[in-house]
């Protein structure tokens, strides 16, 4: 956290009314300007580990602003893969059932990792019309996994995640 940022949090704690919100203002600036930031890396970074990791940093840091764009991301099939499957996870953190039927489409993807980001986020945002196209990824998932996570399992999980809520 950069000074000027933790000393607006200082004020925003136990400032003075006026100081409060003009610290929470500028909280506020610092954390839209950040967001415009990785959108841009994501969308015109150079490399795909940049890219990827843009991806991240909006799910990590649930920048909704970026749902439509971590779809574009995850819809591209001439994006690297390993932008594809960060972009599939940061859906999931963004919790929008909106991105429910751009993932569906994306669940038999021919790339393992993308394809267990996709069930992983499908569990997080999917609602039970997607608990068809989970069971069919776990029977066709056979011994597939990715980063030594079965498919199957993940997908299984998808399913209780959903049925839980």
């Amino acid at each position: 956290m950069t000074e000027e940022n933790t000393k607006q949090l200082r004020l925003l704690e136990s400032g003075s009314v006026e100081d409060l919100w003009e610290a929470a203002k500028a909280i506020s600036s610092a954390a839209t300007e950040l967001q415009a930031q990785l959108l841009r890396l994501l969308v015109e970074g150079d490399r795909p580990d940049v890219r990827a990791a843009a991806a991240y940093a909006l799910g990590m840091g649930r920048f909704g602003l970026g749902r439509r764009a971590l779809e574009e991301s995850l819809e591209d099939r001439d994006e690297h893969s390993t932008v594809r499957s960060h972009a599939a996870e940061a859906l999931a953190y963004l919790q929008s059932s909106e991105s429910s039927q751009v993932l569906s489409r994306h669940i038999s993807d021919p790339d393992l990792a993308v394809r267990y980001w996709v069930i992983f986020a499908l569990g997080a945002v999917g609602g039970r019309e997607v608990i068809p196209l989970l069971r069919s990824a776990a029977e066709q998932a056979g011994d597939a996994h990715c980063n030594g996570v079965s498919l199957k399992a993940e997908a299984m999980n998808a399913i209780d995640q959903i049925e839980a809520r």
